[in-house]
C-alpha cells in the first residue's frame, strides 16, 4: 500500500476539471472513521505541514520528534486546535534545518487512536536554510459556495523545457470562507522548493504551469494555469459533488499461478465495502467487510465491491474473479491448451458487455461483466500452458 504519496490529478492543462486521483487510505481502529493521506507539504528549513481527510468529523493532531522512540511534541490543526472536522491541516514549525523528524497522526473522538503506518512512523527531513532572491506572488479566489472550509495544494510543473524539470514541491494552506462565500489566497511562488527541498525550484514566470488542487467537504477540484496568468488566476468555483466514486482492483481479476495481494483503490476519499463469498455487499450485511488493507487471495475467489464517498454518493457494485494456481480458466475453448485459438476468441468478443449480442461469458475470465484488457492479459499470462 502506498504511503506518504501526494495525490496527482489526471487531467490536461486546459482548464478546470473534477479531481480524479488515487487516495491511499488506512483504517483507524476503535473508531468508525477512515483516513486518507497523510500528505506532506510546505517543507522548508524550519517547518512542514501534514494534512489528511477523514470520513467522519473528528478531532486530530500530530505528535512528532527527532527520536523515533520518543515522539512527544504535539501540533494541532491550523484552523482551530481540537477542531472536529473531516479536513485536517497541521503545520509543525520551529524546527532545525536538514533534520529528520518522525511523526504520527492521533485521531478519534471517544478513544484517541494513533494512525498506523504499517508499524512505523512517518518521517520528513527539513531542507537547508536558503533565502529567496526574487518575488513572484500568485493569488486568486475560491468560490466554495455551501462549503465552509477548503484545503488547497499548489505546485509548479516545467512546461517550456527550461529551468528545473518535472514538478516542484508542494505548498498548501487551509482556510474558511468569509461572508461573501469566497476565499482569497496569496502565495509566494518564489518560495517553492524542488522535490528534495534542497533549493528553490527554477521556473519560468510566464511559460510554466501552476497546478491547484482543492479539497472541500462536498468534493474536490483541480485547476491548471500558465504562470503568466497567476496574479490573479481565474476564480475557481467548487460545486457539491454528485459523482459516484470509482473503485479499481490491482491486480485486476484473472488467472494467476500464485496467490495475489489485491489492492482496492478509489479515485476520491471513499469507504470500500466488499465480500469474498460471492454475496452482494451491503453496509449492514454480516458478510460485508470494510476495506482497510490488501486482500490476500490464495484460492479461487470472487470479490464483489462498491464504495461510498464522504458526500454519500454510491458506486454500482463491481465484480472481480480470481483463479489461483491454475490457468484452466484461460483455456476458453477447452482443448487443454492455452493457445492462439483462445486469443482469437477473446479478440472476437473484445469490448462486449454482458447482455450484448455475441457476449461469451467464457471469455469474461475475471467475471467483470465486460470482455476487456484484463481478460486478454489473463490468456497471455497462461499462453502455452497445457492440461492433462
Amino acid at each position: 500500500m502506498q504511503q506518504n504519496t501526494f495525490f496527482k490529478p489526471f487531467f490536461l492543462c486546459v482548464g478546470i476539471f473534477l479531481c480524479n486521483f488515487i487516495f491511499p487510505f488506512y483504517s483507524l481502529a476503535n473508531t468508525p472513521a477512515y483516513i486518507y493521506g497523510p500528505w506532506k507539504s510546505n517543507i522548508t528549513d524550519c517547518q512542514f505541514t501534514v494534512s489528511w481527510v477523514s470520513t467522519v468529523e473528528q478531532p486530530g493532531y500530530v505528535i512528532y520528534g527527532q527520536d523515533p522512540n520518543h515522539i512527544v511534541n504535539r501540533a494541532y490543526d491550523d484552523i482551530e486546535p481540537g477542531l472536529a472536522d473531516i479536513l485536517h491541516h497541521v503545520t509543525i514549525s520551529g524546527l532545525y534545518p536538514e533534520t529528520t523528524y518522525y511523526f504520527d497522526i492521533v485521531a478519534g473522538v471517544s478513544e484517541e487512536t494513533v494512525h498506523p503506518n504499517q508499524g512505523t512512523h512517518y518521517s520528513v527531513t527539513t531542507g537547508p536554510s536558503i533565502i529567496p532572491v526574487e518575488k513572484d506572488l500568485a493569488q486568486g479566489y475560491l468560490d466554495i459556495q455551501d462549503n465552509n472550509v477548503a484545503m488547497v495544494y499548489i505546485f509548479l510543473k516545467d512546461a517550456d523545457g527550461k529551468g528545473d524539470p518535472g514538478e516542484s514541491a508542494i505548498l498548501s494552506f487551509i482556510d474558511r470562507i468569509d461572508t461573501s462565500e469566497q476565499i482569497f489566497w496569496l502565495k509566494q511562488l518564489a518560495n517553492i522548493r524542488t522535490r528534495n527541498h534542497e533549493t528553490f525550484f527554477d521556473y519560468s514566470t510566464t511559460d510554466d504551469h501552476i497546478y491547484i488542487n482543492i479539497i472541500t467537504k462536498d468534493g474536490c477540484k483541480s485547476a491548471c494555469f500558465l504562470t503568466n496568468n497567476d496574479s490573479p488566476v481565474p476564480a475557481i468555483t467548487i460545486y457539491p459533488d454528485t459523482n459516484a466514486p470509482i473503485t479499481s482492483t490491482n491486480p485486476a481479476g484473472g488467472a494467476y499461478s500464485q496467490p495475489q495481494n489485491i489492492a482496492l483503490n478509489t479515485n476520491e476519499p471513499a469507504i470500500i465495502y466488499y465480500t469474498l463469498d460471492g454475496s452482494i455487499p451491503d453496509e449492514l450485511s454480516e458478510a460485508t467487510q470494510i476495506y482497510t488493507d490488501q486482500i490476500l487471495i490464495s484460492e479461487n475467489t470472487t470479490i464483489k465491491f462498491f464504495s461510498k464517498d464522504i458526500v454519500g454518493n454510491y458506486e454500482d457494485i463491481k465484480t472481480s474473479k480470481y483463479v489461483i494456481g491454475s490457468c484452466k480458466g484461460a483455456d476458453i475453448n477447452n482443448d487443454n491448451i492455452v493457445d492462439i485459438q483462445d486469443l482469437i476468441m477473446i479478440a472476437i468478443c473484445f469490448g462486449l458487455k454482458e447482455g450484448d449480442v455475441g457476449y461469451n461469458p467464457l471469455c469474461d475470465i475475471n467475471g467483470s461483466g465486460c470482455i476487456d484488457m484484463p481478460d486478454l492479459i489473463a490468456v497471455a499470462r497462461c499462453f502455452g500452458k497445457k492440461f492433462p
